[in-house]
């Protein structure tokens, strides 16, 4: 006899098992649950540190029956410390959240504990689908993964090259250093100078400029390297027509992107609201003012041509605009400019040309084919 207790068969009720020790064997009555199962004529084990077989057979437990320190495992036996084991590729576990053992060799246990994952040993190769497929290369600017999935290779234009990302093993797809970048069209691509000499920047493709050199910037047009369409430019690298640095004496308008004229703290001259200098006038004072070419300051309506409200476009002694009722000689703003009443009857302002109509007076209105005042 063991110290294991044992079970009976309670269709054969004249054998019986036995339970307690072998100095103090005692019988079994029928309804009493016992560690051993009946067979044939035999009593037979239950797995180690069982209480009850009696659903599983011998050699097994039942659910929820192990002895107190141990857990059923996956083949339904008490083992000591293991429970049963659900997380990926894991053949036991500790606790039902942590994994210490993989099912294989072809499994490597995760760092968490949280499963296993399988090996890789493929070249290059830092994670496997299968024991003999990878999916993800070591290094995946400098690897390319074969078609079939047996490895990563090193792509041949990395050695010795400015290369940081292969397309393949042969064909390179970003440069490291600025003025070069790939050449496109071949079987094999490597790192060659930017095609436009002005580019600073062309990484993807040797033939396609991305930044250019401090006074030229990008024509998107074009797709090439021009000088900055604002002469008091110093830098527009990625758009010639968009200023991101000005020259000295030069004030950037980041909202429009080109360079104004440093303004003065200090502005004497004639109706100037700012200066770039002390005799350099940059804009005029709010009102019927206008720049004169010089930049000395800004003349007023009493520069003006008789009978004019504004010159503010026009030279001294021009016109812009004439008072209503008038209208410039002949469309003529230029000095010695007149103002003269319109030619039209009944026409109320005629400000550009005293022989064009643009309004009539009340009670008529302006035929648009004969730019005659007709009766309403």
């Amino acid at each position: 006899m063991t110290s294991s207790s044992w079970n009976i068969d309670f269709k054969h009720e004249e054998y019986c098992c036995w339970f307690g020790t072998e100095k103090n064997p005692q019988l079994l009555v029928p309804d009493e649950s016992v560690t051993h199962w009946y067979l044939d004529t035999d009593c037979r084990d239950c797995s180690d540190h069982c209480e009850s077989c009696t659903e599983r057979g011998p050699g097994l437990c039942d659910d929820g029956r192990c002895e107190s320190g141990f857990t059923l495992d996956s083949s339904n036996k008490c083992s000591i410390g293991i429970t049963l084991c659900t997380l990926q590729n894991c053949a036991s576990c500790p606790v039902p959240s942590v994994c210490d053992t993989c099912i294989s060799s072809d499994y490597v246990l995760r760092a968490d504990g949280s499963g296993c994952d399988v090996a890789c040993t493929l070249p290059n190769c830092t994670s496997c689908s299968a024991p003999n497929v990878c999916i993800t290369c070591n290094s995946p600017e400098k690897n390319v993964l074969r078609a079939d999935g047996s490895g990563c290779d090193e792509c041949s234009v990395i050695s010795g090259g400015s290369c940081t990302l292969c397309l393949s093993a042969t064909k390179c797809g970003e440069c490291a250093k600025t003025r070069e970048g790939p050449v496109t069209g071949t079987t094999t691509a490597e790192c060659a100078p930017c095609e436009d000499t002005n580019c600073e920047v062309c990484l993807n493709n040797n033939a396609i400029c991305t930044s250019c050199d401090g006074e030229f910037g990008l024509d998107a047009t074009m797709g090439v390297c021009t000088a900055c369409e604002d002469t008091n430019c110093e830098v527009c690298h990625t758009n010639n027509a968009i200023c991101t640095s000005c020259y000295s004496g030069f004030d950037l308008d980041v909202n429009m992107g080109v360079c104004m004229r440093a303004v003065s703290a200090e502005c004497t001259l004639t109706n100037c609201a700012s200066c770039s200098g002390p005799t350099v006038c940059e804009t005029c004072i709010s009102g019927p003012y206008w720049l004169r070419a010089d930049r000395s300051g800004c003349g007023g309506p009493d520069e003006c041509a008789a009978g004019c409200d504004s010159c503010s476009h026009s030279p001294p002694g021009g016109c812009d605009h004439c008072h209503i009722g008038t209208g410039l000689i002949n469309g003529i703003g230029t000095p010695p400019a007149d103002c003269e009443p319109c030619t039209t009857p009944d026409c109320l302002m005629c400000f550009d040309n005293n022989t064009y109509c643009e309004s009539c007076k009340d009670e008529f209105e302006l035929d648009s084919a004969t730019k005659l005042c007709v009766a309403e």
